[in-house]
């Protein structure tokens, strides 16, 4: 015998009375985008690589199932929908008036170690929102994510929101160059990491130059500091010219020169990159309620001598939240450490999390203004957020097997009564589905209690046995 083909890790077959109910879950997340006007959009399972890997950030590059197709396009399955959704909007933007509020569902896939999830396929279930940047339309997003969890009959899950646009905002006050405030804001997960933290982060920038090191703090960095370029390099000359061949090595010396000089002048710029460092580190172990995150993080601000601008958008925001029905009695923790684990999001960023699911979210997004721009398209404000159906189903009790619940668990059993009633009973079972009874033919004529026991076993609400004239009987069940 040969060995069964497997199913692959990370992966699941869904049956009978459970696929009915996550179904029943889909509909009503979906109905709930619906009444809160987001529309459906489909999009391809399968699309050029470039699309995720464009704006999403290294971590999701090695989560991608990339191959090369038989045209010669490397292609992945998709990782999220948001990439897609976007794709889709801006080859026909001309014909969209904004903003757009589309919604989605289907599954997606990731490869991950089991050990952080126990899914690498998973169904999605989300609305973007494209061409509006007011803040209304972050907290509507927060809200009728909520919604939708109420809707499924969720209670108990707290928010965890964070604000990307309060990070950039400060850094900017740092005058740092480009290169060095993506740095420093890709670190904020090492930041809070107690493994790593600020040592370990001013370790990396040192190895990218960004950080002082220590011949910039000697006296003789300061003393060239404060000559102009040409000066320098001339001093620099003349204090070197005297190295030996060996000395060097197979360098030539103009270039051990200015490797000397780029140290020296590294000083003004790593300067800037370790306050805004030490800022950051701070001000990323931020977390409470939000008024006392508020609170803690103006203080930071004072702390550091920076101006407390760059709040005014999450106070805001908090201030909308608090005062949204769909939010009353939900926990809401401010944490200016949280991040997310994709790096197009700009601004405002949340996740759905229930005691029941552990670390692993309900649901997650937010604010991602650059990815149209990135994608091609003109710059357009967007949001977004999306419901992993796995673990709300998780979160909602839901077992691997239980009985259906759902008005399409009302099925009736039709099977002959004997080995000459095949004919008939198909008949019935046809009369009976053309009344609009949900019917399930059982083909052969096991007797009545195997056909009895199988009916029970499948929930059935009640079972008719057909003889061979047509006559019938019915045997209610539950």
């Amino acid at each position: 015998m040969r060995n069964p083909v497997r199913r692959l890790p990370g992966t699941s077959d869904i049956l009978a009375n459970q696929a009915e109910l996550r179904a029943s879950l889909l509909e009503s997340l979906r109905s709930t985008l619906s009444r809160w006007g987001y529309h459906p959009i489909e999009t391809p399972v399968v699309e050029e690589s470039d699309l995720f890997l464009r704006k999403s950030g290294g971590e999701l590059a090695a989560q991608l199932y990339s191959f090369t197709d038989p045209g010669g396009i490397e292609v992945s399955l998709r990782p999220e929908f948001t990439a897609s959704v976007i794709r889709a909007y801006i080859e026909r933007a001309s014909a969209e008036t904004l903003p757009v509020r589309w919604q989605y569902a289907g599954p997606v896939f990731r490869y991950q170690p089991l050990e952080q999830s126990p899914y690498r396929q998973v169904t999605q279930v989300g609305a973007e929102t494209i061409g509006t940047a007011a803040p209304l339309a972050d907290a509507e997003a927060v809200a009728v994510a909520c919604q939708g969890l109420r809707d499924v009959g969720l209670e108990g899950f707290a928010i965890t929101l964070g604000h990307l646009g309060v990070l950039s905002g400060f850094l900017g006050s740092f005058d740092l160059a480009d290169k060095a405030t993506m740095f420093l804001l890709s670190q904020v997960g090492a930041l809070r990491d107690p493994a790593r933290g600020l040592d370990w982060v001013r370790a990396q920038a040192q190895e990218l130059r960004m950080a002082p090191n220590a011949l910039a703090d000697e006296s003789l960095g300061r003393l060239i500091g404060r000559l102009s370029l040409e000066e320098a390099r001339a001093l620099v000359h003349q204090l070197l010219s005297g190295l030996e061949a060996r000395a060097v090595g197979s360098r030539d010396m103009a270039e051990v020169e200015e490797r000397f000089l780029e140290k020296l002048f590294a000083a003004e710029e790593p300067g800037k990159v370790e306050a805004a460092l030490r800022f950051l580190s701070d001000l990323c172990h931020v977390r409470g309620r939000p008024a006392e995150a508020l609170a803690r993080a103006r203080e930071v601000a004072r702390e550091h001598r920076r101006p407390p601008a760059a709040l005014a958008s999450l106070a805001e925001m908090a201030g909308l939240l608090e005062g949204m029905p769909e939010l009353q009695g939900v926990d809401v923790t401010v944490d200016l450490g949280f991040a997310r684990g994709i790096a197009y999001y700009t601004g405002m960023v949340f996740e759905i999390s229930h005691p029941t699911c552990g670390e692993v979210p309900l649901c997650g997004g937010g604010r991602y203004d650059g990815l149209v721009q990135a994608l091609g398209g003109r710059e357009t404000p967007a949001l977004g957020f999306a419901y992993t159906l796995e673990t709300v189903a998780v979160a909602r009790g839901l077992p691997e097997t239980v009985p259906s619940r759902s008005g399409r668990g009302k099925v009736t059993i039709v099977a002959p009564a004997g080995p000459e009633a095949g004919a008939a009973a198909l008949a019935v079972a046809s009369d009976r589905r053309a009344g609009g009874e949900q019917v399930e033919f059982y083909p052969r004529a096991d007797g009545e209690a195997a056909v009895r026991l199988y009916a029970e076993r499948h929930a059935a609400t009640r079972l008719i046995l057909v003889e061979a004239g047509g006559k019938s009987r019915e045997i209610p069940l539950r």
